[in-house]
């Protein structure tokens, strides 16, 4: 008889607009659980072990359904060497899911696309190169319609645009706020691994992966790299694992 399948972890990614969790069963990860309020998004075991990463500057809630959380920055060191001025300056989420590529892609181009778009890189030996941040895609669309109200109502996030010449506001907008924000993901993709192709050889830049939740969008408007929604959660479980060790 085949042994029964253990919930053992449970990991936390709090950003600025949800929290998003994965139930990790004998060691991996089920679907990514996006939690805005409400009903609870799974049957959580209260007493499994947690670990969590949030925004700098964002709250841990306070819900009866989520076990005590241990937070990466808090009771669990954070990963990585910033190479900044300020190393303090990174935050802790980003400094995860390059710990995450770290530990399933090796060496890699990291673009995080969520409320804000980050492109990290982090070579072999852990060190951490921030490259650019930028607007994320919902929040471009969100900013681009509080500032400018008459157009809002033309505004539709899941229309693709159109072939050809467009023939209405719509469509104007669908291909500007669309296609520009993937034309400006690419872009400075692009001139990322340039910036790395001076300092430390193109050879060494590794892989280009993207992840967050328009971390496929990005994908393939880039048109190369792979795309994986768990990689923060990899992070966070490559450091529960270490941790436990301890």
């Amino acid at each position: 008889m085949a042994a029964r399948a253990t919930v053992d972890l449970l990991t936390v990614d709090l950003g600025n607009s949800s929290m998003k969790l994965v139930l990790w069963t004998d060691g991996s990860p089920g679907p990514v659980l996006r939690y805005t309020g409400g009903e609870v998004p799974a049957d959580i075991p209260p007493d499994v072990t947690a670990i969590g990463v949030r925004v700098p500057g964002v709250e841990a809630p306070a819900l009866s359904w989520l076990p005590e959380v241990a937070w990466v920055g808090e009771r669990i060191e954070l990963p990585g060497t910033v190479l900044y001025d300020r190393p303090g300056e990174m935050g802790g989420d980003r400094r995860v899911v390059c710990f995450g590529a770290l530990a399933t892609l090796g060496p890699s181009l990291v673009v995080d696309c969520g409320t804000a778009v980050t492109l990290t890189h982090v070579d072999g030996a852990g060190a951490l190169r921030g490259l650019a941040i930028t607007v994320g895609r919902r929040t471009l669309y969100d900013a681009f319609a509080a500032s400018a109200p008459t157009l809002a109502a033309f505004i539709d996030e899941a229309a693709a645009p159109v072939a050809g010449i467009p023939k209405g506001t719509r469509d104007n907008l669908s291909i500007g706020l669309d296609r520009g924000w993937s034309c400006l993901v690419a872009g400075l993709v692009t001139d990322a691994e340039e910036r790395l192709a001076c300092e430390l050889g193109r050879d060494a830049i590794g892989s280009l992966v993207f992840a967050g939740s328009d971390g496929s969008i990005a994908c393939q408007a880039v048109g190369r790299g792979t795309h994986d929604e768990h990689l923060i959660h990899r992070g966070l479980s490559a450091l529960a694992r270490g941790h436990r060790k301890t």
